[in-house]
């Protein structure tokens, strides 16, 4: 049997101790396995690339991301690039950290492209 488990952060439905999905596996006398929307899968990947670059924060919203979010409207979503197709942007950066970057778009796009396949 699979779950599609929807992240809350609560722990009313994902607790490990007394959470619904613990209780469901309980009644049913066994483990589900658990499956997590890509959204939420890719904001953990996500943060982690934050984290790692930006240093974590204590707040609880990003400035960085606010602005990014106050701008988006300004973006054409129709025509953009990615680091994939402008490296250059990436000069601010040293190599080991610019190689990071590379690697985990081109992986992130292959993850997206496989995942499209199912959706």
């Amino acid at each position: 049997m699979v779950l599609y488990e929807k992240r809350d952060f609560s722990g009313e439905f994902s607790g490990p101790e007394n959470g619904a999905a613990t209780e469901v596996e309980r009644m049913l006398g066994r483990e589900l396995l658990w499956l997590s929307c890509r959204h939420h899968i890719y904001e953990l990947e996500l943060k982690v690339v934050f984290h790692e670059i930006m240093g974590a924060s204590k707040a609880p919203e990003v400035q960085l991301f606010k602005r990014f979010q106050g701008n988006w409207s300004l973006i054409n979503q129709a025509s953009y690039s990615t680091v994939l197709d402008c490296p250059e942007s990436l000069s601010i950066f040293n190599e080991e950290t610019r190689e990071s970057i590379i690697k985990f778009a081109q992986t992130y796009i292959n993850v997206r492209n496989t995942l499209k396949m199912f959706f």
